[in-house]
Formats: C-alpha cells, sequence, structure tokens
C-alpha cells in the first residue's frame, strides 16, 4: 500500500507541475497574442461575432452619408447655438464662393483614413486607433483582452451595439483550443515520469 500511496503523491505533484506551467503567464501571454491576433485580423477583414462561440458575420454596411464624410465630400459643424451644419461640396446645393469654403473646410478637417480600410468598408478602422489600442492583459490564469484608453472604451462600446465584435468565433475558440492541447502534450512529455 505504501508504493500506491508514493505513485498517488508523486502524480499529484507531477499534475499540480502541469497546471502551474499551463497556467504560467508566459503560456498565457502566448495564447493572449494569438487571441488578440485572429480577433483584430477578422476585424479588419469586416466580420463580427454576436456572442462568444458564435459564426462570424459582415460587419453591417456604413451609410452612404458616413461613406462621403470618409471620402472628405460630406462633413459636419456645430455652431454655438448647438445647431450641426453639413457642409457639401455638391456644387448643386451651394453658391461657387461657399462650395470654395466648404472644399477648405473639408480638406482642414479632413478624415485620414487607416491604410487597412477603405472609405466603404465597414471594418471598425477609420483611424485604426481603437484596434491598434486593443493589448492582451494576464493576470493570475486569466486573459483578459483590453483597449488603451477610456475614449477607445466608449467607441467599442458605441460601435459594439451595432457591429459586436469583441467575442470569439467558433474558429478562434477552436484555435485557441488547438494551442492549449499542443502546450499540454508537450508539458505531459516533459513532466510525467515513472
Amino acid at each position: 500500500m505504501a508504493k500506491l500511496k508514493d505513485f498517488n503523491n508523486i502524480l499529484k505533484s507531477q499534475l499540480d507541475d502541469v497546471a502551474n506551467e499551463i497556467k504560467s503567464s508566459r503560456f498565457m501571454r502566448q495564447l493572449g497574442e494569438q487571441i488578440l491576433s485572429d480577433v483584430v485580423t477578422r476585424v479588419r477583414l469586416g466580420y463580427g461575432v454576436s456572442r462568444d462561440g458564435a459564426g462570424k458575420s459582415k460587419f453591417k454596411s456604413l451609410s452612404k452619408s458616413y461613406i462621403q464624410q470618409r471620402r472628405n465630400k460630406l462633413g459636419f459643424f456645430t455652431r454655438p447655438d448647438g445647431t450641426v451644419v453639413p457642409i457639401s461640396t455638391d456644387s448643386g446645393k451651394v453658391s461657387a464662393n461657399q462650395l470654395k469654403k466648404n472644399r477648405t473646410y473639408l480638406k482642414r478637417n479632413s478624415i485620414k483614413l487607416a491604410s487597412s480600410t477603405s472609405p466603404a468598408k465597414s471594418n471598425l478602422t477609420q483611424t485604426g486607433e481603437m484596434i491598434r489600442s486593443m493589448k492582451v492583459n494576464v493576470k493570475t490564469g486569466k486573459i483578459k483582452i483590453v483597449l488603451g484608453t477610456a475614449e477607445n472604451k466608449k467607441k467599442a462600446e458605441y460601435v459594439s451595439k451595432v457591429r459586436p465584435f469583441m467575442h470569439l468565433s467558433r474558429q478562434e475558440l477552436k484555435r485557441a483550443r488547438l494551442l492549449v492541447q499542443s502546450r499540454l502534450r508537450i508539458i505531459l512529455k516533459s513532466k510525467i515520469n515513472f
């Protein structure tokens, strides 16, 4: 009986080592970085996920007026009294003098799109700042994808109402599971000795 008890203690100790290694901050960071990379790639390709484990789906298309804004053909400014005034480069709607002023205003206040997008592409990367600010945070065996600033968190909450993206698709969960399984096999081979 003593030998069986010794075997159980050795096995328990080795399994504890396996658990500690799989929960190590180094491996958790590696797993988190893969997950983050998958999410960023999916978003830049224009796909969202409505809940964890769901399939990915194309983001809702951008509105025509928003596409015009991204092309710097339409803009808005707010007067001191709070009135929102549209600014257009449509020559049929304003005088030649006003058109010149509008073009100058839009050029000065133009939207600089990220290189990973185009005016009509719905992929949450107008400037790319929100997506670039996403980071992996690992604490006590848990992985969190966080956004860098309070402003980016607000943006993410706002866009997620119509274009949800902070969930993992079936494919992304499968890739994460495969990485964990692969790591477990390596650890088990090196740690479990009899």
